[in-house]
């Protein structure tokens, strides 16, 4: 049991040693005589060790060099995982320089589609303890903005009303929101055309009050709101956002409808400041003045009576003798 062991664990060098003692009998032999030669077996002996030392050397070396290898491939992975990275920042970074050029290209041609003046500006602060809070925009009084100028915006290709100048400084202002609850637009309902007053509540939440309880059947979830101009320093027709509720109580007089803003102020990123709106046409009238003296003359002449003048009496041409006719003047 203990040699099966040892025999077991030692397999290779058994196998080394029977192979060396074959190598040595069929040197030491031969098939005419039994003739022991001493140098001969001490080559072989060597050969075979010498060539064993060569296999476990070059296994060695062939390991030695494989871990180099490895390492080195390790380290060109890492570099090139490194690269990779760095290209897929770039690739990001160009996608958005796209999308932002994208944007501002849409900006631009919106700010040059507008009727009336405005100040393009970017958004650079909101209050990260308050998202209902004031908005802080990048232009100022020295890029000619003011309190209580309206701010619009564009998304999707839609404008829509996002608040006033509330505060200003050299070169920032500070914009108070569609629904913050000090916030009051004149609105009007485009379908219906039924007005009434849009008020912030402080959070998202932008009501229309003061709508006529009798324009209840008139009115749907959807319908647009709008600014209605009146009285107001919101021009008129700039879109406010969409009824989403209708609600009165049977004690009130008027309706409340819930809007659901255009502009989504989470994604807010650039405004415009309206800065001059147009003037209201008003029909040209041409009116003829006339000096005092000039009329008095013109009333004398016309109560003056006119003389009569006879109207002048013309006979009519001789006629041709024997003939009856007509003859030319002559």
């Amino acid at each position: 049991m203990q040699f099966r062991d040892f025999a077991t664990k030692n397999r290779t060098v058994l196998t080394l040693v029977v192979c060396i003692v074959i190598s040595l009998l069929s040197l030491a032999f031969s098939s005419q005589s039994f003739v022991l030669r001493p140098k001969e077996v001490g080559l072989s002996v060597f050969s075979l060790i010498q060539s064993g030392i060569y296999q476990v050397g070059s296994f060695v070396s062939r390991t030695v060099a494989s871990v180099k290898e490895l390492g080195e491939l390790r380290r060109n992975y890492a570099i090139l995982l490194d690269r990779v990275k760095q290209y897929e920042g770039i690739q990001n970074d160009i996608t958005e320089l796209r999308q932002e050029n994208s944007r501002l290209k849409t900006i631009l041609d919106f700010s040059q589609q507008f009727s009336f003046k405005n100040i393009p500006a970017q958004i650079i602060g909101k209050d990260p303890g308050n998202i209902f809070s004031t908005i802080m925009i990048n232009k100022g009084s020295a890029d000619g903005v003011r309190a209580n100028m309206p701010v619009v915006a564009v998304q999707d290709g839609v404008q829509g009303l996002v608040g006033k100048i509330e505060s200003v400084g050299i070169k920032t202002a500070m914009v108070l929101p569609l629904y913050d609850h000090l916030t009051y637009v004149a609105a009007r309902l485009q379908r219906s055309r039924y007005e009434g007053l849009v008020n912030g509540g402080g959070d998202s939440s932008v009501t229309m009050q003061w709508v006529e309880k009798t324009a209840a059947k008139y009115l749907q979830t959807g319908d647009l709101v709008i600014t209605s101009g009146m009285n107001s320093i919101y021009p008129k027709g700039i879109r406010i956002g969409y009824v989403s509720s209708i609600s009165a109580r049977p004690s009130d007089t008027s309706l409340q409808l819930e809007i659901k803003p255009i502009i989504d102020f989470a994604k807010l990123e650039y405004v415009f400041v309206i800065a001059e709106q147009p003037p209201p046409v008003e029909p040209v009238t041409t009116v003829e003045t006339v000096k005092p003296a000039e009329a008095a003359g013109v009333q004398e002449q016309n109560a003056a009576p006119q003389p009569n003048v006879p109207a002048p009496h013309t006979e009519p041409p001789p006629e041709a003798p024997g003939t009856g006719q007509v003859r030319p003047g002559g």
